[in-house]
């Protein structure tokens, strides 16, 4: 992590499961996200909330990514329906190229 960078990164359930069952799981987890956002200051570029993975294209300029992700997976977690959920977050990033 490092401040400003502009990071891919993704939520999906464990081995396939879904992170949201109706749309009240949806409303949860988008209303998660935006606080996310305000919490940590990220400037949201683009995400796509489906029923198995949510990606996201987050800016942070804290360099705070990792703590953001743990309170939008964390947060949404403790409060859903699902039961048994396991909700994983990846990181893509290549280091070699920049983005403009």
């Amino acid at each position: 992590e490092f401040p400003g960078a502009l990071d891919h990164v993704m939520s999906r359930g464990n081995e396939g499961a879904p992170i949201v069952r109706d749309d009240a799981d949806r409303e949860k987890r988008l209303d998660g996200l935006r606080r996310t956002v305000e919490v940590y200051g990220w400037r949201l570029h683009a995400f796509v909330l489906m029923t198995h993975h949510d990606p996201l294209f987050v800016e942070a300029p804290e360099a705070n990514l990792s703590a953001g992700m743990q309170h939008y997976n964390g947060s949404y977690t403790r409060g859903t329906s699902i039961v048994g959920i396991d909700v994983r977050a990846i990181c893509f990033r290549d280091d070699s190229k920049g983005i403009s």
